[in-house]
């Protein structure tokens, strides 16, 4: 076998690769001998149909098929000659298949970047602190009080944060359009679950009342057929309802597990849990730090098979958590573009201070993710088996044992400035 190596790119590399013709005959006359021995044909008694009527009948397919098969094989036995890493499958062009004559082709593919590390130390990063005061404890009982309001008839107009149940039919012009009516639809005024003009003018009115309202909808509205158009509304109000929160008391505080020590033990409880959400806010906001100046201050030269692929693997979430089919029509791949790069870029660098660094997978540490994973199970001891038993699953989670202790390596490395800031800013910051 003969093997030439071009560089098409920085990237990109294409194989010539000449396969003997004596190699490729050989399989395609066992290939034909076995489908003689299998193969039906009428008028021959099984297993003794002539070599010629077999190569008659199959040669040609069987000749494809060994071809595409000896592509495959010799294109892994060049790249591991040549010590070439390919970031994704070849593009195959093969020349004449003749008989007796060597087969020549070509694969074109892209290889894994070279990767140098010119700034893993000292990365910059800020790191919040936080205090949780009474006060802010304060506010998340109120908060958890509200969440588990109830609702009690009023004879008043209504207000926001009241909830009425409504009858509505929409109209654009005369004509009522899909999705756009509901009977008994309870609504809370001011949390956003219409659109805002409707909401605004259902402010105001009292059980029993109807009213024509105008909801303009915006451009990019999800329906197309409303998208930048005003429609009537006709609504009646069947009920008006003001929100009653409980009274921070035993039964209360045993919601949430609180059945000593009273009011001082519930105080406390909800503050250690104030402190963990804290803790993981501030621990992820360093994470993506450290993760975008890693890719800042590193830059590398990214395969487009890899972007490609991670692009579709965002328009897939993206058409999932909206709800769609598998197989339904993906979005425009321009918007995703930017983070599938980084994504991408990122991967190739934490790969780097992997090896950079001589990172292994710790086996506590494996053992300690497991747990962690199996936990959220119906069985978590089977569960927690099946994973070890997966050699699949075993690897993914090895390597998130190791892409979490490269974290951690730089991290640890990294120039780090604190910067206090109240608990209510601290969860208020955008993910």
């Amino acid at each position: 076998m003969q093997v030439t190596v071009e560089e098409s790119g920085t990237l990109e590399r294409k194989l010539r690769i000449q396969v003997p013709a004596e190699r490729v005959e050989k399989e395609i006359d066992a290939r034909l001998q076995k489908v003689g021995r299998q193969v039906k044909i009428k008028g021959f008694r099984p297993g003794k149909v002539p070599a010629k009527v077999v190569r008659q009948r199959y040669g040609a397919s069987v000749r494809r098929e060994v071809v595409g098969e000896v592509m495959q094989n010799t294109f892994l036995q060049a790249v591991s000659e040549q010590k070439l890493n390919p970031a994704g499958g070849p593009q195959f062009e093969p020349g004449a298949i003749a008989t007796g004559q060597d087969f020549e082709y070509t694969a074109t593919f892209e290889v894994y970047p070279e990767i140098e590390l010119k700034k893993v130390s000292g990365l910059p990063v800020t790191r919040k602190t936080t205090d949780v005061s009474d006060a802010d404890i304060d506010e998340m009982i109120e908060k958890l009080r509200q969440q588990r309001s109830t609702f009690v008839d009023v004879e008043r107009a209504s207000q926001l944060k009241d909830r009425v149940v409504i009858d509505f039919v929409g109209r654009l012009g005369d004509e009522a359009f899909d999705g756009g009516a509901s009977e008994d639809y309870p609504l809370v005024l001011g949390a956003g679950a219409l659109l805002k003009d409707l909401e605004d003018g259902l402010v105001g009115m009292s059980a029993n009342e109807e009213k024509t309202v105008d909801v303009a909808f915006p451009d990019d509205y999800h329906a197309e057929h409303l998208a930048g158009k005003t429609a009537q509304f006709d609504v009646t109000v069947k009920s008006v309802a003001e929100p009653s929160l409980p009274e921070v008391d035993e039964a209360f505080m045993a919601e949430f597990g609180i059945d000593e020590g009273g009011l001082d033990a519930f105080r406390e409880a909800v503050k250690g849990n104030m402190e963990r959400e804290a803790s993981e806010r501030i621990g992820n906001e360093v994470r993506q730090q450290i993760f975008d100046a890693l890719v800042e201050h590193n830059q590398v030269e990214l395969p487009r098979v890899l972007v490609d692929r991670e692009v579709e693997s965002l328009q897939r979430e993206s058409v999932s958590q909206m709800g769609g089919a598998p197989d339904a029509p993906l979005p425009p791949r321009e918007p995703f573009v930017e983070q599938a790069e980084k994504r991408v870029a990122l991967g190739l660098l934490i790969g780097e201070v992997i090896s950079t660094k001589e990172i292994t997978a710790d086996k506590e540490a494996v053992d300690a993710r497991i747990d962690v994973i199996a936990s959220g199970q119906h069985d978590p001891a089977a569960a927690a088996s099946q994973i070890r038993g997966d050699r699949d699953m075993m690897h993914r989670v090895e390597m998130m044992v190791l892409e979490e202790a490269a974290v951690t390596a730089l991290i640890n490395d990294a120039d780090v400035t604190p910067e206090s800031i109240a608990f209510s800013d601290l969860m208020n910051l955008e993910d």
